[in-house]
């Protein structure tokens, strides 16, 4: 994989088959479509923050997408088998007619990309029936250039995405309001001092101390040990939440304690120091839930074993 840096290039990805590294590129690439702040430890433990807004493309056999965190994140483009009758036959177009096909696309992008931007901030809040919303905002971008390249409005554009998402099967990705309010949060933005922006799922992935910790506990969360359950798990402040994360989201001002109980292992009335803040009541979630939502590798480790050998 080339190394980005400042520049903006369109990144591609092939032979994305099953190997000890894809997990990590998926949680990688998991929150680059908005934006969403990285942040990495390095060798001489000063640790580095990076941003990725792009929209990278893969190809492979089988993508891999078991997490539900993945699945509604990706469109997936199937391509058809080539006709028996032209097997064998097909010519792909030449370097420089591949490179007059990009320049013409990159025009047609910088031509559109005001209307383009406009459509999608619109259309990636519209709610479709059976289409989970993570996939209306993956689908609004290219939605939102073809409306702006066809010279559509905003009601014929919402009606254009409307129309394509129709033509999709969704039923596998269709995601409940529980795992639906705990995404919204995982990728909620927060503003470290500095205005450094990050997400909650970045600093959920980093060191749990100073900086992290407090503006983790400025939006209402707190990651604690749990005397009584003996084991690591997430303290959320629901109206804290709501106030910090939710704001402008579909779950603004709703009753979210109510959908996340429904979550494996979440405990309701759990009282917790917030340092400045008071000890407010609030909800609890196991780690264990948060990290496999997250996407961290957990198929191939056995519980009951790695505890005995403890």
């Amino acid at each position: 994989m080339v190394s980005l840096k400042h520049h903006a290039k369109v990144l591609l990805v092939d032979e994305f088959e099953n190997d000890k590294h894809r997990p990590g590129i998926l949680e990688l690439f998991r929150v680059t479509s908005r934006g969403g702040k990285k942040i990495r430890g390095t060798h001489d433990h000063q640790g580095v923050a990076f941003t990725l807004k792009i929209m990278p493309w893969f190809a492979a056999m089988e993508m891999g997408l078991k997490k539900q965190a993945d699945r509604n994140r990706f469109i997936i483009l199937d391509t058809k088998d080539i006709p028996s009758d032209v097997f064998g036959k097909v010519s792909l177009p030449t370097n420089d007619r591949l490179r007059d096909l990009g320049i013409r696309l990159l025009a047609v992008g910088l031509q559109h990309i005001h209307k383009a931007r406009a459509f999608v901030l619109d259309l990636k809040g519209c709610q479709v029936e059976n289409v989970p919303g993570r996939c209306v905002e993956q689908f609004a971008v290219p939605c939102g250039m073809l409306s702006a390249i066809h010279g559509h409005n905003r009601a014929m554009a919402e009606a254009f995405m409307r129309d394509w998402l129709a033509a999709w099967d969704f039923s596998a990705q269709a995601v409940r309001d529980d795992v639906n309010v705990l995404q919204e949060i995982l990728t909620s933005e927060v503003i470290l001092d500095r205005g450094v922006r990050t997400t909650v799922s970045a600093l959920l992935n980093s060191p749990y101390a100073g900086e992290t910790k407090a503006a983790l506990a400025r939006v209402g969360i707190r990651r604690v040990t749990s005397r009584k359950q003996r084991k690591e798990v997430l303290f959320l402040w629901p109206s804290t939440i709501n106030r910090q994360l939710l704001k402008g989201s579909v779950f603004q001002d709703q009753m979210i304690d109510q959908y996340l109980l429904r979550l494996d292992g979440a405990k309701s009335k759990v009282q917790q120091r917030m340092d400045k803040m008071g000890s407010p009541y609030g909800i609890t979630i196991p780690m264990t839930t948060i990290n496999a939502f997250l996407g961290e590798p957990d198929d191939d480790i056995d519980d009951e074993a790695e505890n005995e050998r403890e």
